[in-house]
Parts: C-alpha cells; sequence; structure tokens
C-alpha cells in the first residue's frame, strides 16, 4: 500500500471520471446495480475439519473463481456441523457477535451512493439498517459483550471512528476520534478495522504515512484519549486486522510482506502484550498473488481471529491471484491445519463467535 502524506485534492479530471461512473450506476436498473453476481450461492463441499476446529460458529466471506462466479458470507455452525450461505448484495466487511447471533456488514444502500451498516440474524432473518451517515460506513466490529458496533466513517469529513448500540436508539451515536493530526494534517486512520477489549481499550493498524513515521499499531481508550503507537511499522511491511485475545492480554495481528508490485510474498502472525511491550512471530507463512479483490473492501485483504475460548487464531492465507483459504493455529504458534479448500476462491473477512 502507498503512503499518502497530505489529505489529497481530487483532480478536475478525476471528478470528471467519478461523475460519469456514478451516471452510469444511475443508468443500470436496480437489478443491475444490487446484484453484480447473479448466481446462486453453492453449498460448501470444502473438507472441514469440524473436530480440530472445536466449538462455536465462524462466517467469512467467498468471492467465486474470477471473474467472480459468486460471492457471499457463509456460516459454520462447528458444534451442529453445518454450514449455510448467505447472499447479499455490495456487501462486504462482514463480522460475527461474540454470542454467535448475529452479523454485522457494510452494504451499498443506494442513499447518497454510500455504504451503511447493517445487521442480520445468523440465519439470514430481520435484515436492518443500522446507520445512516453521509460518507462510507466502514469495517463494523461487535463490542466484546456484543452490545455495541463500532465502526468508522469517510468521505463526508476526515475520517473519524463511531460507536452506537447494536439495537439503533435515539441519540445513540457517538463520535469517539477524528483520524486527523490537525496541526499538521496528517491521517492516521485505519487499515482495516479496529478490535474493542473488555476492559476498555481499542486496538488498530495504521499504513498510512510511513514516511513520516506515522504507521503502526495503535492504542487508545474507548473515549479516544491515549492514543499511542505501540509498534512501529517497518519499512517493507502492513499490518493488518489486530484484534485483542478474548481475556485481553494479547493482541495478534498479521505483518505482511510484499513486493514492488503488490504481490504478496510472506506473513507473519505476532502476538503482542501490552502489559510489557513483548512482540514476538507465532507463524510466518509463504503468501503468493499479486491479484486483489479491492472493492468494495478497501485495499486490505487478510484477517484473522480468536477462537471464543482463545486457543486457535483462524485467519486467510493468500496464495496465488484472486485466491485465499482459511488455516489456523494454536495459540501457541504450532498445529497450521487448513479449513477450506474450495479452488479458485477467495476467503476473507473471518470472524468467530460462541
Amino acid at each position: 500500500m502507498k503512503s499518502r502524506t497530505k489529505i489529497a485534492m481530487i483532480p478536475h479530471r478525476l471528478w470528471i471520471v467519478i461523475l460519469m461512473a456514478i451516471g452510469l450506476l444511475v443508468q443500470c436498473s436496480p437489478d443491475d446495480v444490487l446484484n453484480p453476481w447473479d448466481n446462486d450461492l453453492p453449498d460448501l463441499t470444502d473438507a472441514i475439519p469440524w473436530e480440530s476446529l472445536g466449538s462455536g460458529r465462524i462466517v467469512f466471506q467467498r468471492i467465486g473463481p474470477y471473474p467472480g462466479a459468486y460471492e457471499g458470507v457463509y456460516v459454520m455452525d462447528l458444534d451442529r456441523k453445518k454450514s449455510w450461505a448467505l447472499q447479499f448484495s455490495l456487501a462486504t466487511a462482514y463480522h460475527i457477535s461474540p454470542d454467535g447471533e448475529k452479523i454485522v456488514f457494510s452494504m451499498y444502500s443506494g442513499s447518497n451512493n454510500a455504504y451503511d451498516i447493517y445487521s442480520v440474524n445468523i440465519d439470514g432473518s430481520h435484515l436492518q439498517k443500522l446507520t445512516g451517515l453521509i460518507g462510507q460506513d466502514r469495517f463494523p466490529v461487535w463490542s466484546a459483550q456484543g452490545d455495541r458496533i463500532h465502526f468508522w466513517l469517510e468521505g463526508s469529513e476526515p475520517p473519524a471512528l463511531y460507536t452506537q448500540s447494536a439495537v439503533p436508539r435515539a441519540n445513540d451515536l457517538r463520535r469517539i476520534m477524528n483520524f486527523l493530526i490537525t496541526e499538521q494534517q496528517w491521517i492516521i486512520s485505519p487499515s482495516g478495522g479496529v478490535s474493542v477489549s473488555s476492559t476498555g481499550n481499542i486496538v488498530y493498524a495504521c499504513n498510512w504515512n510511513r514516511t513520516l513515521d506515522l504507521a503502526g499499531l495503535y492504542l487508545m481508550d474507548l473515549e479516544g484519549n491515549n492514543l499511542k503507537r505501540v509498534v512501529a511499522l517497518p519499512e517493507d511491511r502492513d499490518f493488518e486486522s489486530p484484534v485483542f485475545s478474548p481475556d485481553d492480554q494479547n493482541i495478534a495481528y498479521l505483518s505482511v510482506a510484499k513486493d514492488s508490485l503488490d504481490g504478496y510474498q510472506a506473513m507473519e502472525i505476532r502476538l503482542f502484550n501490552p502489559a510489557d511491550s513483548s512482540d514476538i512471530v507465532l507463524a510466518d507463512l509463504v503468501a503468493a498473488g499479486s491479484k486483489e479483490w479491492h472493492v468494495p473492501s478497501k485495499w486490505n485483504n487478510v484477517y484473522l481471529t480468536w477462537s471464543p475460548d482463545g486457543s486457535k487464531l483462524l485467519f486467510n492465507l493468500p496464495e496465488g491471484d484472486f485466491t485465499a483459504h482459511l488455516y489456523f493455529i494454536h495459540a501457541d504458534g504450532s498445529h497450521l491445519t487448513q479449513v477450506t479448500f474450495a479452488d479458485g476462491v477467495s476467503d476473507r473477512f473471518v470472524s468467530w463467535g460462541r
């Protein structure tokens, strides 16, 4: 990912391109705009290692073989050893609630050409729109207690982090912080979703402004105060998908190496301990592929999640152009195990609830 040092002004010619693209969307029929993938989702036939995974429910997004034969979110119920698929149009960034009963995600709403946050029951019932801010509402995640969601907004203002209850109530929406250092106009916004601990902290990864030594792993409290960078970003790496362990003692995150053409070369799973600032490598993995699904997911396509009991880490590993599968390791870095196997698919946005 290339660094950005200022809030860029959009050139006049680029505005013309953007307006033309919007015009094309307006001219399309509703079915054309809202159903970019016409094919029904196939059943999940992967040889899932149910017994090895343990218990709970896992959700992840799958995009079918290039150029995108199908797209949707799959649910794996580990206790019942069964799976099912849910299909939403122009949706991304799925995240399961801690109790495994609901999913939140970002979906194109057709209002002001914006993405808003929605929730749905795990069986696909009761789809509900949760936000309607002007701009792009990105990367919703649940609080550790499952009573609130956190997401960040960009497009109509400098990027900012928001929170609200999982069931919208009047005057409940609250802006936590603005990701803009106003004195210098530098942006330190997330490069993906945030993670919220049960003890009142938020962690996120920022890959912006590395030439100014601003990129890295950041911590702050639930009010947006005491923001500090706890791990600096190395020159040849991107940080992605930091997430608190269920006991809040550690933060697991991905450190990704790419070549000059943005092709994946390697991916580390790292473990940071806020108490003593130790930062160790749990797994060093070979990654491959230079072509990813970028829209509407905002660049990074690798994700990490803990099992509810804290014994495992589940993640997706890029294995070629438009190809990634799910794997897990034990919390000590051992027993690397492949979870999904379908040919030519891209599995991502993985999360795990009870």
